[in-house]
């Protein structure tokens, strides 16, 4: 069977894909796409919260919060079994996104010191996504694998 079928994170990737590429193609290179960069207060809070989530035992992805507007955390980079023990947002930083940070995570089982970047978007639900994921989903035609040729 093909691997990227069986990629248990396929569904949340996919479906973060539509929401993100379809509102940003049909404004491509307008002011529009503004609407889907939140405040930096706002970017930063939601980040917090994530975390938060993720450090009382929710693993990613999840939806962290249900009400209006809802928060969704994606993180393909942590492995099973290991445990947020603590982070520390280290502030924005650069990447191919308006609201990127770098975070220090802390992790247990087994223990191990991570720096990442996350990237934070959206309206509702607003995204909470690890960098390599979103750059995944920005160049998802990359992701296919080739078909062969006969």
């Amino acid at each position: 069977m093909n691997r990227c079928l069986m990629n248990p994170w396929r569904k949340p990737l996919v479906w973060l894909a539509l929401v993100v590429g379809i509102p940003l193609l049909s404004g491509c290179g307008s002011n529009r796409d503004q609407r889907f960069i939140p405040s930096e207060e706002t970017a930063q809070g939601t980040l917090e919260a994530a975390l938060m989530a993720w450090q009382n035992g929710k693993l990613p992805p999840y939806r962290v919060q249900e009400s209006s507007p809802a928060v969704q955390l994606v993180d393909t980079r942590y492995k099973p079994g290991q445990k947020l023990a603590a982070f520390t947002v280290l502030g924005p930083t650069t990447g191919d996104a308006e609201r990127c940070y770098a975070v220090r995570l802390t992790m247990n089982n087994p223990a191990e010191e991570i720096r990442a970047r996350f990237v934070v978007f959206g309206i509702d639900p607003l995204w909470v996504i690890r960098y390599e994921d979103y750059e995944l989903v920005m160049h998802w035609d990359m992701m296919h694998e080739p078909t062969p040729s006969k």
